[in-house]
C-alpha cells in the first residue's frame, strides 16, 4: 500500500502516454546516504565543462567510444554514417571512415585500442576494425547474425577480451566466436534494453524496467551461462547509458540525476558526478563516457538544433566553484520539468545552487522519504506532487512542516495569486492558505452517459447510490469487480467526504459510508491488484455493464472519450455534499520546508519554476496542463491549431495528426473545435478539490472490511471500528 499514491498518479500520466503510443573517479558515496551526508558528497561530485573542448556543431553525433587516450564517434550522416577520430590533447576531429553506398553502420565499439565498425549490407554484417588513421586492421563476417533484423537504436555490441562478439537485441543476447559464428543465444522474454562488458570481462545485460528498477544479469562470455542477477534503481538504461568500468567500479551507469559507478561485490552504485551541482542538464544527456575518474565526455541532445552534440567535463575542487549557496529539493518522483527547472535556475543564478534529492532512485521512495523526515533530515524545498512521504500534504501542513506561501505572494511585485487559474488556486488552498504552487495539472472526474444523468454535473453519495441501485445486479460501477476494488473506486477521489484534516474529524459511521460498504459487498471475492489493459472495460461501458470511467481529462484525448459513448458522453464530479466533486491532480507542486535555512531564496526558486517564461517553455513536454492563466491560453491555442506556427515562447506547434486508441476505440488525432475547447474550459472552472490519497486510512478500511466481507462482522460493528481507529489516528497525527 505504501507505493499506491506514487503508482496511481504515475499511471495517470502513463495511461495518457499509452493512449498516444499508437501514433508513433573517486566515488562520492552510496545514493542511500542522508541529506546531511550528501551535502558534503555533492561538492566532491562537482564537474565543470571544459570550454576549450569543442566538436563541429553540424555533426549529429550518434555514439562515442574511447580509443586509447582519445575518442572516436559515429555520426548520423546519410547514407550509412561517418566515423570521426578526435585527439583529446588538442586538434580537430577528422573523418577516418565513410560508409560506402549500400552499406550501413549498425554500431561502433572499442576493440583492443582500435575502432570496431559493425557494417550492414542487406542484413549481412561485418566487424571491420580500423586504427585511428582509418587503416583496416582486420575484418570478419558476422555470419551468426545473417538475416537477423536488428533495431540499431535498441541494440548493443561488445567485443570481449578474447575477441568474441556479444550482441544484445530486443529479447536475446547472441554470442559469436572469433570467426563470427553463433555459439550461444540467451533468451530474455521480458526484454533487453542494453548490455555492456564489466571490467572483469563478464557481459552485463540490462533488462526491461520494472517499477523503477532495472534487472541486471551477468553472463559468462565463454559458456553463455547466466550468473548472478541484481537490480539497479533506474528508469531506463539504454545503449550509451551503461559503460564498461575500471578502477573500483565494474561498470558505469548514467541516471537522470548523475553518473554512478557500480560495484558488484556489495551490489551498490556510487555517485561520481551530480548533474545538478555540476549544472548539467541531465534531462537531455544521452550518454557519458569516462576517460578516467576525473574526466568524462558527455553526449546530449540540443532541442533547438534537434541534434546530439558533445562536451567535455573535468572534476573540480569545491573551492573552484566559489561561494555558492546550496538549497535542496526533495522529490519522491522527479519529473523532466523539475529537473529542467533546476538546471535553468542554476545557470541563471550563479550564486545559488539548487540540488535535487531524487527519492525515486531509492528502493522504496516513500519509506526512504519518510525515514529521512523522521530522522530530521529535511530538504529545503519539497515537490509534494506525490504526497509528503507516508502522510498527505494536508497532514504535513497541519503538523507545521510546510511554510505558508501566502505572505510571499502578497509582497512579491512580480507574481500574484491572480496569475493562476482561479479554480486550481482555490482547490489547492489548505485552511485558506497557499502552501505550494504547482506548474501543471490534470482534471479527474467520472465519464458517464449523458442520457443517463441529463444536465446533472454533480451529486451527493446518496444520489449516486440511488442511481447505481436502479441498475440490474450484473451491472458494476467500475471496471474492477472485487469487493475491495469497488469500495476503492468509490473512495478513489471521494475520501475527503469522510475525512476533514482541517477540522481533524472523520465520519465513517455515516449512513453514506454504510451504503457504500454495503453495496461493495455485492462484488466478487477475486481482486485484480493491478489495472489490466486487456480488460474489456470499453465494451462494458458501451453495453451498459459498467457505469463509470475514472477519467483523467486533458484536451488532446477529448474526442476519444466522446467516442466511448458514441457522442452520448458527459462528465460528472465525484460525489460530495456540495455536488462539486471535480478533482485536480497537481504536478510540480513546490512548497518550502518550515525548517528551510533560506526561505527567501527558496521562494525565488519556486517563483522561477511557476514563472510565465518557465511554464511557457516547458508546457509542450509537461505532465499536465499549465496552471498559469496566460500560459493556459497559449496551451489551448496550440490544441486548436489549424496550421503550424511558432508560439510566443519559441515552441514549434505542429498540426495534430495520427490516431490514438484505448480498448476497442480508436479515433483520429485532430485539432479541438471551439465548442470542445469551451467545454474543457468549463470543466476547468468546475475544479474544487485536489486529489490526495491517504494510504494509512485506506489500510484501516481494508483491514477492517475483511471480516465484514467474510460475514464474520456486522456492518454496524465494522463502521464503528473504522470510525474509532481513524479518529484515533487523526488525533495522533495532528
Amino acid at each position: 500500500m505504501e507505493k499506491e499514491r506514487i503508482n496511481t498518479k504515475k499511471r495517470v500520466f502513463a495511461g495518457l502516454l499509452a493512449v498516444l503510443m499508437i501514433m508513433s573517479m573517486a566515488g562520492c558515496g552510496n545514493t542511500a546516504k542522508s541529506k546531511k551526508e550528501a551535502s558534503v558528497d555533492e561538492k566532491e561530485c562537482v564537474f565543470m565543462e571544459n570550454t576549450d573542448f569543442s566538436v563541429d556543431s553540424s555533426i549529429n553525433i550518434r555514439k562515442v567510444i574511447k580509443v586509447g587516450e582519445d575518442i572516436a564517434f559515429i555520426s548520423y550522416d546519410s547514407p550509412g554514417g561517418k566515423i570521426y577520430y578526435k585527439p583529446l590533447t588538442g586538434g580537430e576531429e577528422n573523418v577516418i571512415y565513410t560508409s560506402q553506398k549500400g552499406i550501413g553502420v549498425d554500431n561502433i565499439t572499442e576493440v583492443d585500442g582500435n575502432i570496431g565498425i559493425i557494417e550492414d549490407q542487406d542484413l549481412k554484417r561485418t566487424l571491420k576494425v580500423i586504427d585511428k588513421d582509418g587503416n583496416e586492421v582486420s575484418s570478419v563476417s558476422l555470419s551468426g547474425l545473417d538475416d537477423i533484423s536488428i533495431d540499431i537504436n535498441s541494440s548493443s555490441y561488445s567485443v570481449t577480451q578474447d575477441g568474441e562478439v556479444a550482441v544484445s537485441t530486443n529479447q536475446e543476447l547472441i554470442l559469436l566466436n572469433k570467426k563470427g559464428r553463433e555459439t550461444k543465444r540467451i533468451q530474455f522474454p521480458a526484454g533487453i534494453m542494453s548490455s555492456c562488458l564489466t571490467k572483469n570481462g563478464e557481459i552485463a545485460v540490462f533488462g526491461a524496467e520494472n517499477q523503477e528498477k532495472v534487472e541486471v544479469t551477468f553472463i559468462d562470455p565463454k559458456t553463455g551461462k547466466k550468473g548472478t542477477t541484481t537490480q539497479i534503481s533506474a528508469e531506463y538504461l539504454d545503449d550509451g547509458a551503461v559503460r564498461t568500468g575500471f578502477g573500483d567500479y565494474d561498470f558505469f551507469v548514467k541516471k537522470k540525476s548523475g553518473l554512478y559507478g557500480y560495484k558488484t561485490d556489495d551490489k551498490t552504485d556510487h555517485m561520481i558526478c551530480d548533474f545538478n551541482t555540476s549544472v548539467i542538464d541531465g534531462t537531455n544527456v544521452k550518454s557519458c563516457l569516462f576517460l578516467d575518474m576525473e574526466h568524462f565526455i558527455c553526449q546530449s541532445y540540443d532541442s533547438t538544433s534537434q541534434k546530439f552534440n558533445m562536451s567535455s567535463y573535468s572534476k573540480v575542487d569545491p573551492s573552484e566553484v566559489g561561494d555558492v549557496k546550496t538549497l535542496t529539493v526533495g522529490s519522491i518522483v522527479s519529473s523532466y520539468e523539475l529537473q529542467q527547472d533546476i538546471t535553468d535556475f542554476n545557470k541563471t543564478h550563479p550564486g545559488v545552487r539548487i540540488s535535487l534529492i531524487d527519492y525515486s532512485e531509492e528502493e522504496d521512495p516513500v519509506a526512504k522519504f519518510s525515514a529521512d523526515i523522521g530522522a530530521g533530515i529535511v530538504a529545503d524545498i519539497y515537490d509534494v506532487s506525490f504526497g509528503y512521504g507516508d502522510i498527505t500534504v494536508n497532514q504535513a501542513v497541519q503538523k507545521g512542516l510546510i511554510e505558508d506561501l501566502t505572505p510571499y505572494l502578497e509582497k512579491d511585485p512580480d507574481i500574484s495569486e491572480d496569475d493562476f487559474l482561479d479554480s486550481i488556486m482555490r482547490a489547492s488552498k489548505i485552511d485558506g492558505k497557499i502552501n505550494y504552487l504547482g506548474t501543471s495539472f490534470l482534471i479527474n472526474a467520472l465519464l458517464v452517459k449523458k442520457s443517463e444523468i441529463g444536465d446533472r454535473t454533480g451529486w451527493t453519495y446518496d444520489e449516486m447510490m440511488e442511481y447505481i441501485y436502479s441498475k440490474p445486479d450484473d451491472v458494476y460501477p467500475f471496471e474492477k469487480k472485487g469487493k475491495q476494488e469497488i469500495l476503492s473506486g468509490f473512495l478513489y477521489a471521494g475520501m475527503s467526504e469522510f475525512v476533514d484534516w482541517e477540522k481533524g474529524e472523520c465520519n465513517f459511521d455515516s449512513e453514506s459510508f454504510k451504503a457504500l460498504l454495503e453495496y461493495s459487498n455485492r462484488g466478487t471475492d477475486d481482486e485484480v491488484t493491478e489495472w489490466d489493459p486487456e480488460m474489456n472495460f470499453v465494451d462494458d461501458l458501451q453495453n451498459g455493464k459498467q457505469l463509470f470511467y475514472n477519467g483523467e481529462i486533458e484536451p488532446t484525448i477529448w474526442p476519444l472519450y466522446e467516442k466511448f459513448f458514441d457522442g452520448d458522453a458527459a462528465w460528472i464530479g465525484y460525489p460530495d455534499e456540495n455536488r462539486e466533486g471535480y478533482y485536480a491532480m497537481i504536478y510540480g507542486g513546490l512548497g518550502i520546508s518550515s525548517t528551510c535555512s533560506d526561505k527567501d531564496t527558496a521562494w525565488e526558486f519556486i517563483k522561477f519554476c511557476v514563472s510565465k517564461e518557465q511554464e511557457g517553455k516547458s508546457y509542450p513536454d509537461a505532465m499536465g496542463i499549465p496552471t498559469r492563466k496566460d500560459v493556459f491560453e497559449v496551451f489551448m491555442e496550440s490544441k486548436m491549431a489549424s496550421e503550424p506556427y511558432i508560439d510566443e515562447f519559441g515552441n514549434s506547434v505542429g498540426l495534430v495528426d495520427g490516431c490514438y486508441g484505448l480498448g476497442n476505440v480508436t479515433v483520429d488525432l485532430r485539432a479541438l473545435t471551439e465548442e470542445e475547447a469551451q467545454e474543457f474550459r468549463d470543466l476547468t472552472d468546475k475544479v474544487s478539490n485536489v486529489y490526495t490519497e491517504d494510504n494509512k486510512i485506506k489500510d484501516i478500511i481494508t483491514d477492517e472490511c475483511k471480516l465484514y466481507y467474510s460475514g464474520e462482522k456486522s456492518l454496524d460493528d465494522t463502521v464503528k471500528i473504522i470510525q474509532n481507529r481513524t479518529q484515533t489516528y487523526m488525533n495522533e497525527s495532528r
